[in-house]
């Protein structure tokens, strides 16, 4: 009995130096520059080297203020990078949006060296070939038209070239950064509005009762013109037509044939403006026959309501 109590005082102080002795003999983790040697670049086979990357915080910057040409260049650098510097070294790397005291600015990252070499020799030799500010002005946020505009003229020069997979990329670029984020400019909601308002009135009178009591000139108590079923389908329609319009213009500019929507945004402002100058005998500000009820209505909601219908037409035409 006391053999055994001996041997296991022995046994429990043995232990803690064979526990220790592991614990000394555990691998420690390796230094980054060490990491990184155990990784090869599958394209060059040279070994992979810890490169000091900048940490950047806070949210990136919008993509709107970009050019075409520099929207082109990031489209060609992706392709190339796959190819020939896929493991080129990033020129950051995101730290998130909370900076604290001890947030580090610099961070390591393994990468290929002949890669990194590689990425800024082809960054350099197509900045010398290419000015990359051109295809479109330099800030699209304040002239969004003009680089609609210049992007797509450059998408079908590259089609035209046989450069398919830029084109593509350009396309969807703007789709991914530009159409999807773009919100419907607030004279193309009013505009859509106004004219579906107009449009359901028109169709109550196509197949309802028409009352056309004070919305049609009056000479003597008798309608100059009384407005058949046809002519108020077609206006109904030409009504639709137009609210289309200003959302196509407003919302989708890119979807062809890009001319119908500019061109009719500027038709119905010409349409409406010359509504409120009117035929200067029965309609319009300058019509010479007042003191009926449909003059009253007039001068009081008709020709205010063309003239701000051409008014916000003009403004879609000319800043979006």
């Amino acid at each position: 009995m006391r053999n055994r109590a001996v041997i296991f005082v022995l046994v429990l102080s043995i232990t803690p130096v064979v526990v220790s002795g592991d614990l000394e003999e555990t691998p420690q983790p390796q230094e980054p520059q060490n990491r990184c040697k155990i990784l090869n670049c599958p394209v060059h086979g040279v070994e992979f080297q810890a490169f000091q990357i900048p940490i950047r915080y806070g949210l990136p910057a919008p993509g709107k203020q970009l050019s075409v040409g520099l929207l082109e260049q990031g489209c060609r650098y992706r392709l190339v990078r796959k190819s020939e510097f896929p493991h080129a070294a990033p020129r950051f790397t995101n730290g998130g949006c909370i900076v604290m005291d001890d947030s580090e600015n610099v961070g390591l990252r393994c990468a290929c060296p002949v890669c990194s070499s590689n990425e800024v020799s082809w960054q350099k030799a197509y900045r010398q070939r290419t000015d990359v500010t051109q295809y479109g002005p330099g800030h699209p946020a304040t002239e969004y038209q003009n680089f609609e505009s210049e992007l797509y003229l450059r998408i079908q020069e590259l089609r035209a070239l046989d450069e398919i997979a830029i084109a593509d990329c350009l396309q969807k670029e703007w789709d991914r950064q530009y159409s999807e984020e773009r919100m419907i400019p607030i004279p193309a909601l009013v505009l859509c509005a106004v004219f579906l308002v107009l449009c359901v009135v028109h169709v109550r009178w196509l197949f309802g009762v028409p009352s056309f009591e004070g919305v049609v000139p009056t000479q003597d108590g008798k309608p100059v013109f009384h407005p058949s079923r046809s002519a108020t389908l077609v206006v109904a329609v030409a009504l639709l037509a137009a609210a289309v319009v200003s959302v196509w213009h407003g919302a989708f500019p890119q979807v062809e044939p890009i001319w119908i929507p500019r061109l009719g945004v500027w038709v119905l402002a010409a349409v409406f403006a010359l509504r409120a100058v009117g035929d200067f005998r029965y309609c319009g500000v300058f019509k010479r026959v007042r003191g009926t009820k449909f003059a009253r209505n007039d001068s009081l909601f008709f020709s205010p309501l063309c003239v701000a219908i051409a008014a916000l037409a003009v403004w879609l035409a000319l800043w979006y």
